[in-house]
């Protein structure tokens, strides 16, 4: 019984996407790196995007308040 629950637990492992990236990741260490890559420049796309947002808000925050925002690039 207790092989049956190991075989199980083993496909379980083997069909799971972490175990596919370490894989990969083992045969190709230049695919760990691109992966990366591709994971940072995402990122910082959606940390340009979410800024440009934040300062579009505090422009808002501005006018409906009549006053500047904290941490806007124009209050004091």
């Amino acid at each position: 019984m207790e092989f049956v629950r190991v075989l199980e637990a083993m496909n379980a492992l083997k069909e799971s996407p972490d175990y596919e990236l370490h894989r990969l990741t083992t045969q190709s260490p230049a695919f760990f790196d691109e992966t990366v890559s591709r994971h940072l420049a995402a990122l910082e796309e959606e940390l340009s995007a979410l800024e440009g947002e934040a300062v579009e808000l505090a422009r808002e925050i501005e006018e409906l308040m009549g006053q500047a925002a904290p941490g806007s690039p124009s209050a004091p």
